[in-house]
């Protein structure tokens, strides 16, 4: 039975031939390279579409809620600007938050009132003639304009620029009838209006108590993210820590030292404006330092209404002009070899080039002075980021390409 089984099977395994054993496809050290490199390249723009889908989605969001979102955001300003004091006041005045709370507000109250006592009424009567005075303003650059500039004034009629800027007479600024058409006659209508005016006052009047939680509560970490992390390995938790930590750190530096520069500079123009006899000199300095928060938004608004001012104004002139330019660059000077340096030390480390570029980048992405406020954080974030991932995943081929070249050399 044996034999025949053994003799069956020999006969099979002539009749039919062996089957060829599957290798699998073999590829050069150099081809494994290229397809690693192109699944890391894949990978790195799929998690760029997600991040700004994701990123998309949160600026729609806080475009449509941004009336609720605003003073919270403001309040997470202030409390990074007001952080360091406060934990200095907090350890000397026996550990009490309601004690180095009520300093925090004095310091902060109290100079604000002083101001207010000092300049408010001056502020306020500039505010007043400004308004009343822009018609005026807006007729003298019209005239000169067309007696000095008559093909300027061609290709701003055809576009209907004046028509746009004789919009600025006061008598104009409150028109009735359109308010009540953009809010309807209907009781339900002026209902909604009034209930969502009533909300939007009572979110910057609780704007004071969401500063005061942020300064009491624990400042937000990267650590504390690592525990919504579980599904993610050790060493990838560890790497989102440290980016959120890097962006929390840029954004506290930057905002921190921006303000303080914008403070400095403000009451800086508003001095200088008020000193040489520019009309709501105070006004426009304080206005351009508050800009300011924004690096050189406030420059580029300052100057232009400055200029005209300076020239078509109350007591205008080339003379005022040259002043006017003189205290501008003057405070430039300052803000760039002394505030600036003294105060940011290039904490974002972005160059000029880099900054304004921002700026605009951001403004179109974002939109609105949202993208503007937030361009140099994001921007030094992504550097910060680019720095990371080209040390973390890139650091082999880089550093396997610097062996080729040293040893071709």
């Amino acid at each position: 039975m044996k034999e025949e089984t053994s003799s069956s099977s020999r006969e099979s395994g002539r009749t039919s031939p062996e089957t060829p054993k599957y290798s699998g496809i073999v590829f050069t050290d150099s081809q494994k390279t290229n397809i690693a490199r192109a699944i890391s390249l894949f990978s790195f723009i799929a998690i760029v579409a997600m991040l700004y889908l994701v990123c998309s989605l949160a600026v729609k969001f806080f475009s449509a809620h941004s009336t609720v979102l605003m003073p919270p955001a403001i309040a997470i300003v202030l409390a990074m600007f007001l952080q360091p004091l406060y934990n200095w006041i907090y350890e000397h005045t026996f550990r009490k938050h309601w004690i180095a709370l009520t300093v925090i507000a004095a310091i902060v109250l109290v100079p604000a009132a002083a101001f207010l006592y000092m300049f408010g009424s001056l502020v306020l009567s500039q505010i007043d003639n400004f308004i009343s005075s822009l018609p005026a303003i807006a007729s003298g650059v019209n005239d000169w304009i067309s007696k000095n500039m008559p093909d300027v004034m061609v290709f701003l009629k055809k576009y209907k620029i004046p028509e746009m800027v004789s919009h600025l007479n006061p008598e104009n600024l409150i028109n009735a009838s359109a308010i009540a058409a953009k809010i309807g006659t209907t009781a339900a209508s002026v209902g909604s209006f009034l209930v969502s005016t009533v909300s939007n006052a009572l979110g910057w009047f609780a704007l004071p108590i969401y500063t005061a939680l942020l300064l009491v509560s624990k400042p937000f970490s990267g650590s504390d993210v690592k525990k919504f992390l579980v599904f993610a390995s050790p060493h990838t938790r560890d790497n989102a820590a440290f980016l959120i930590d890097q962006f929390l750190n840029i954004v506290v530096a930057f905002f921190r030292g921006q303000v303080l520069v914008a403070l400095i500079q403000g009451i800086l123009f508003g001095l200088g404006f008020q000193l040489i006899g520019l009309s709501y000199g105070m006004l426009i300095g304080l206005t351009l330092g508050i800009l300011n928060i924004v690096p050189y938004l406030g420059n580029m608004v300052g100057l232009s209404v400055t200029i005209p001012i300076a020239l078509f104004g109350h007591n205008g002139g080339v003379e005022l002009l040259a002043l006017t330019l003189l205290v501008f660059c003057a405070v430039q000077t300052v803000d760039a070899y002394f505030i600036t340096p003294k105060i940011m030390q290039n904490k974002t480390g972005l160059n000029p080039f880099a900054v304004i570029f921002s700026l605009f980048f951001w403004s179109s992405v974002i939109g609105g002075a949202i993208g503007m406020l937030l361009a140099i954080p994001l921007s030094a974030f992504i550097t910060v980021f680019l720095q990371w991932l080209r040390r973390e995943y890139f650091r082999q081929y880089m550093d396997g390409e610097n062996c080729e070249t040293g040893e071709n050399t």
